[in-house]
């Protein structure tokens, strides 16, 4: 589905959470999709906050993690 395909950068996400997964070379709604908290929360300077952030900006868009 094109909409997988998303730049994180369109979802409007703070600066430090988008930093944060670019860092992780993480630049897709697809890429995002399929990671567990743990393996987000590995990611240098994303924390709790940004899950909830990512989380809510995914079901904006009707989407969720595949934990």
């Amino acid at each position: 589905m094109e909409i997988y395909s998303t730049p994180l950068a369109r979802l409007g996400l703070s600066p430090r959470t988008l930093n944060a997964l670019a860092r992780g070379h993480i630049t897709r709604v697809s890429q995002v999709r399929v990671l567990s908290d743990e393996e987000l929360l590995s990611i240098r300077n994303f924390n709790e906050k940004c899950i909830v952030e990512l989380d809510q900006k995914l079901g904006e868009m009707n989407l969720k993690r595949e934990q």
